[in-house]
């Protein structure tokens, strides 16, 4: 089914403004009347839509990659924290280790 049809009068001035337009963006009287109206209107194109969707998105799809990367550097930082709790636990005992076997060496010799 056709678009219907809306024919209005206008000032000198507007159709003078739509004129500039059209030899600016190469878009049709229709065009910029239906992308005027939009705006008067608060309606917004498939378009308009479209490309608030994909700034939704990408800004999305930026936060995501910023919490997978704090997230790994969180694992990163818990495996140093393990590791340097293992070293806490293991260091007395080898401590207490090399302690013994020194005397039990000194006592042989």
């Amino acid at each position: 089914m056709p678009n219907p049809f809306l024919g209005v009068r206008i000032p000198l001035e507007i159709d003078e403004a739509i004129a500039a337009r059209m030899k600016e963006t190469g878009q049709s009287k229709s065009e910029i009347a239906i992308a005027a109206l939009r705006s008067y209107l608060g309606i917004t194109s498939c378009q308009d839509r479209l490309s608030e969707i994909e700034q939704r998105l990408s800004t999305l799809e930026n936060i995501a990659l910023e919490l997978y990367s704090l997230r790994q550097a969180q694992k990163q930082s818990e495996l140093v924290n393990i590791e340097a709790q293992k070293n806490q636990d293991i260091c007395p005992k080898i401590q207490q280790n090399n302690s013994r076997h020194h005397q039990k060496f000194d006592e042989s010799h």
